[in-house]
Order: structure tokens, then sequence, then C-alpha cells
């Protein structure tokens, strides 16, 4: 009887489990590969049909925000809910703010709503901090990290404040030797050695002047029946917290896919601010409102210049 590699990855990450769990000074010995350990880390969160996630995100006052004044004058507020439907479909919903506007997340593709229209159809940074907690196939997750930039071959033990990590990502071999290079800011998932779940995740966006790079912090994770989600998610970048984000209430769902996810379908309702490439392609080019008239005037005017020296 041949068994099948998926059955056998099964049956390896639940090994390395019990290995790491029941003698954690032999595990030592042995680091598990990232697909084992992504495995661990989706069964640990659980997999349930959906979530549905209440919270409220601060960010300090100094920056820039789609949110409303809070009590606390040092920061501002937003409410959000949102939607999982596993194992790769997110809608987030702007509960409270003087803005509207939600995000959906289907597959490969995105797109941001402020205000009635479509801003943008592609992740900023922050946005990427549901990444970990939404895929729900180990496969699929690892390529997601590896578009991302994280070095899934090197897996490695490291701590972590309090924790004791399994860190996936890392500098190449051929990079490690050079000092200019800053290892710890490389992008990388850290993973707690006991409980399985993710504890930190670092991206690095390349840029000018410099590269730009972000810390997403998971702590206080808490039980809804069999599913796991962390109550405090911060964002670090550049040394500063630029966002907290509290849990308020988490519920298991299972959400009418249809017409939330539908991306083709959030598209036709906002017909004439976006121009994509092709229907049910991610969003390449965003009209600015009012740019096609502004260019029309233009015309004209170059159109009466030209006919005064005629």
């Amino acid at each position: 009887m041949t068994i099948s590699t998926h059955i056998k990855r099964n049956l390896l990450g639940c090994l390395v489990g019990m290995a790491a769990m029941i003698f954690p000074n032999v595990s030592q010995a042995f680091v598990p590969t990232a697909p084992q350990l992504l495995y661990m880390m989706i069964r640990a969160m659980g997999q349930p049909a959906g979530l549905i996630v209440h919270h409220t995100r601060y960010i300090p006052a100094y920056l820039p925000s789609s949110g409303h004044a809070s009590g606390n004058p040092e920061q501002y507020s937003l409410v959000e809910k949102l939607t999982f439907a596993y194992p790769d479909r997110l809608r987030t919903e702007i509960i409270s703010g003087p803005n509207t506007g939600f995000t959906v997340e289907s597959g490969q593709y995105f797109v941001k709503i402020l205000n009635q229209v479509i801003i943008s159809g592609a992740k900023s940074l922050e946005d990427h901090y549901t990444d970990i907690l939404l895929f729900r196939d180990p496969e699929r997750l690892e390529s997601f990290l590896k578009l991302s930039g994280v070095n899934t071959d090197k897996v490695e033990y490291q701590r972590y404040q309090e924790h004791i990590c399994y860190r996936i990502g890392g500098l190449p071999e051929s990079l490690e030797s050079e000092p200019s290079e800053q290892d710890e800011n490389t992008c990388a998932v850290w993973i707690d050695h006991e409980t399985f779940l993710p504890v930190r995740f670092c991206l690095r966006q390349p840029g000018k002047p410099k590269d730009q790079s972000i810390d997403f912090l998971y702590q206080d994770w808490q039980k809804t029946g069999k599913m796991c989600y962390p109550m405090q998610i911060t964002m670090i970048m550049d040394n500063r917290i630029i966002t907290t984000i509290q849990a308020d209430h988490t519920e298991l769902s299972e959400p009418n896919a249809h017409k939330l996810f539908d991306i083709d379908y959030i598209m036709k309702q906002y017909p004439k601010k976006i121009h994509p490439n092709s229907p049910g392609s991610p969003i390449q080019e965003i009209q600015e409102p009012g740019r096609e008239d502004k260019i029309k005037e233009l015309d004209n005017h170059i159109n009466d210049f030209k006919k005064m020296y005629e």
C-alpha cells in the first residue's frame, strides 16, 4: 500500500509535535522542517469553517489614521469586524469612525474600499498581519511565505522574549557573514516551541532610500471552541509601535461566502473608480476621481492653442 506525501507529512508533523512536547530536551537535537512546523501551527490554531472577530485598533496620534479620536488624546481608535472564511478568504469592515470602508481577500486577489472608492488592489505592509492567521493549508502558507521573502529552507531554535521558538527564515548562508546585513530584521516567522502558536512575524520590503520592515507580535492566545486566536496584536515599524489591536469578541461561524468575498461582484459596485486589466484579475491601476475630465479639459485647451496659429 502506497502512502501519499500529504499523509506522510501529517504523520511526521504529529510525531514532531509529540516529541517536542513530551521530550523537550531531545527535540532540541532535531529541528523540524518548515512544512512540518506550519502543519503543527495550523493544527494548533484550529481549522473551523469560519470565524468572526470584533476588535478595536488603536493607532498613535502622531501617525495618519482613518479612525476617530478616542478618550486617550495620544491615540486614535477604530472598531472593525473581521469575517474569516477558511482556508483563504477574509473580509474586514470598519464598524465605527468618520469613514466607511472594507477590504476583501479571496485567494490571491485583494481589494480595499474607503468611502465608496476602491483605493487599492494590493496590500500595504500593515495589511499582512492576518496572513498567518488566515491560510489553513500548509503548502499554501509555505508558498505565501516564500513569496513574502521568508527563507523556508532555514529553520533554527531562537529565544524571543520569554519564548523559546522555532524560527522559520533568516539570511541565506552566503550572506550570514556579512556584517552589513541585519539577520534580526529579515523576513521570518517565530513559532512557540511548546504551543506551536505563532509569536512573531517579520516582513521586509525593499525600498528607497532604505528598506522598510514591520513586526507583527501575536499575544494572549485564547480558545473559542477548538479555535485559538490572539487577543492582542502589535505592529512595530522603525522601532515604534504603529498599531495595537485588541480583540473584543470572537465567535465561530459559517459565513455566506458568495457576495461577501466575491471580488468580481464588489468591483461591479464601483465600476468608475478603477481600471482592472481583465475581469477577475488583480487590480493594477487606481484611477484618480475626476482625472478623466481634467485630461479632456487640457486636451481642449491644447487644441484651442493650436488653432490660434493655424
